[in-house]
């Protein structure tokens, strides 16, 4: 996997590319695969990390944030590093 992160051709055609993390880091991430002329496609946000939407998701689920915190600290779901 690391190898084909780094190969000349993916990157010179795009398909891999260095979007910045939510800390600044660069990180490789897919790009896009079609490739249009008239309306390309662009990576406008970094994927969000494992975890990151989880409290959120469970919120509009309709649990309180007491019953998210009980579920994270019991390990039932892990709701990323905020």
């Amino acid at each position: 996997m690391g190898e084909m992160l780094v190969y000349p051709m993916l990157r010179a055609r795009e398909m891999v590319v260095d979007v910045p993390d939510r800390f600044g880091t660069p990180r490789p991430e897919p790009g896009i695969p079609v490739k249009l002329s008239e309306t390309p496609g662009s990576i406008r946000k970094p994927a969000v990390g494992f975890g990151q939407s989880t409290a959120a998701i469970l919120q509009e689920l309709g649990y309180t944030a007491e019953q998210i915190d009980g579920f994270q600290k019991s390990g039932a779901v892990y709701c990323g590093n905020t």
